[in-house]
């Protein structure tokens, strides 16, 4: 028994990692048997699913110590480097990764939009919760303020916007290769980097598409390099001035590009001010009151001179979707629950346009009355919970299908292709037609019909990634590979993307989003390399 307790013991950190994925496998084994669909939870066999839950569990903690034991071979001899072999690594992959990224450009010339690229396009300064000001802008200046007021042509300031990401990007990346390179990694990863980033057509794609998660994945590389070095310094650089100035920028930024930004901010500066807070308490002041105070007196400042209005339904994705699937499955609901569902939507109606995995069905629909919401948002809370304790089982499943492509596990995302515009609406292309019109946004394609053809269907086909959750659970295995190193401090600088994900647990409208899962897209690679072939002093 002693025996079975010491193994117990020093795998303990691997049994709950794989209890936990066996829970996500044996639910989505659960959920695709039911056609992703409501009921799901229905008339469970406790026997038969003990057994199947033992079975995988078995499986899945022998791959996991397989995989453990497999990135302890993958440390290769380490490289000391000169400051101009470092630079010589950044050009080379810069250049890589620029002419080949080119070419989808050059394909889908001047650039990518969709149904949010327009509205942002359409309107900088009434910006909402789900388009801050700071993205807004930057499309606007580029595409119409430098493009059709200054160059007298949307379409050249729309390309100068895809330039100028691309180059960012490419940039950001590169610098991100040589920070890897300072710290003696192999050339061998070095290559692989840059081939992996340069050839794979999911980054040249999300380089030229205009939408607000290519920044703000890129500023969250920034932020997860930026504290690898105040973990590497013991804290010590939160005594450093620029180290602070950089914080600060960086936070006020990523404010201003999405509106997750904030739990990415919180959570960090929390675990920071935890781990650190004995021996520099003042400087918390600074990096937590004063993103803050920046973003609140900007939006503040926008709110009241354009009239800007949140609207609380950003705020209550899953609760809607949960009391949608309520209405749809002829749940538990009393007569004021029923009146005050009713007067948001007909319940009718709610029965149609429901869907179990897009809430934006629900709460953009032109039958959701959301003035009513933005006013009656105590008793939307109240009538959220009162619902709950009789349709408890329905709200979990609500919760899971509307989660589902965040934490299962599938070998490739169907959501990674960006060149076409997201399933709209008659209405929503007639505003997209309206913006092109505005704005004069009408090009020709560059290249000759059957290469433009051939090229297109390439980058259709081929521009895709893995799965939502599938990311996020090598995410998690690489933070079990750092605790069995013993290196359990370098978990700090993944709360940046942690955070990401947990955002989207609490409150996304679509079950399956690659763009909002970028920041995985852009930082797992370079995690992946810094995890396993970076020594850690």
């Amino acid at each position: 028994m002693k025996k079975i307790g010491l193994y117990l013991k020093k795998d303990l950190k691997v049994i709950v990692f794989s209890l936990l994925l066996t829970v996500a496998l044996y639910f989505q084994n659960l959920i695709t048997n039911n056609n992703k669909k409501l009921g799901f939870l229905k008339d469970i066999n406790i026997l038969k699913s003990l057994l199947i839950f033992v079975i995988i569990f078995i499986i899945v903690f022998i791959i996991i110590k397989l995989l453990i034991k497999f990135s302890n071979c993958l440390e290769k001899e380490s490289k000391e480097y000169s400051n101009k072999s470092i630079k010589k690594i950044f050009f080379i992959s810069l250049i890589s990764m620029l002419l080949i990224w080119s070419i989808c450009l050059i394909t889908f010339f001047p650039g990518g939009g969709m149904w949010d690229t327009f509205t942002q396009i359409e309107s900088p300064i009434y910006a909402t919760s789900g388009h801050p000001i700071g993205h807004n802008f930057l499309l606007y200046t580029f595409i119409v303020i430098i493009g059709q007021k200054i160059l007298n042509s949307s379409i050249i300031g729309w390309a100068l916007f895809s330039i100028f990401q691309m180059i960012v990007m490419a940039c950001s990346i590169s610098f991100a290769i040589c920070f890897l390179s300072k710290r003696k990694v192999s050339k061998v990863w070095i290559v692989i980097l840059t081939l992996i980033y340069s050839i794979l057509p999911i980054y040249a794609s999300y380089s030229i598409f205009a939408i607000k998660d290519v920044m703000f994945s890129i500023l969250i590389l920034y932020l997860f390099l930026l504290l690898i070095k105040l973990v590497e310094s013991d804290g010590k650089l939160l005594t450093n001035k620029k180290f602070i100035i950089l914080y600060i920028a960086i936070s006020v930024a990523l404010y201003l590009t999405r509106s997750n930004a904030f739990v990415v901010y919180i959570l960090t500066t929390l675990v920071i001010l935890i781990r650190y807070h004995k021996e520099y308490k003042k400087v918390f002041i600074l990096i937590f009151l004063i993103p803050i105070l920046f973003n609140f007196l900007i939006c503040k400042v926008f709110e009241v001179k354009y009239g800007v209005e949140h609207r609380f339904q950003e705020n209550v994705a899953i609760p809607i979707q949960q009391l949608s699937a309520t209405v749809f499955e002829d749940g538990v609901l009393n007569k004021q629950e029923k009146e005050y569902i009713n007067s948001l939507m007909p319940l009718d109606e709610i029965k149609d346009k429901y869907n179990s995995g897009v809430v934006d069905s629900i709460k953009w629909d032109s039958n959701f009355n959301r003035d009513y919401l933005q006013v009656t948002k105590s008793k939307f809370i109240k009538t959220w919970l009162t619902v709950m304790p009789k349709n408890f089982r329905t709200y979990v499943e609500s919760y899971m299908l509307q989660t589902y492509c965040y934490w299962n596990i599938m070998p490739t995302s169907n959501t990674t292709n960006m060149f076409y515009d997201d399933v709209i609406t008659d209405k929503q292309g007639e505003f997209i037609e309206k913006v092109k019109s505005k704005y004069n946004i009408r090009y020709d394609n560059i290249l000759p019909n059957n290469i433009q053809n051939n090229l297109e269907n390439f980058y259709y086909k081929y521009t895709n990634f893995l799965n939502e959750g599938t990311c996020f659970w090598i995410f998690m295995l690489l933070m079990l590979i750092l605790i069995t190193k013993k290196q359990s401090k370098f978990l700090i600088p993944n709360i940046t993307l942690f955070a990401v994900w947990l955002s989207l647990m609490a409150s996304t409208p679509v079950n399956s989003s690659l763009r909002y899962m970028y920041p995985f897209v852009l930082i797992l690679p370079i995690l992946f390399v810094y995890v396993v072939a970076v020594k850690k002093d």
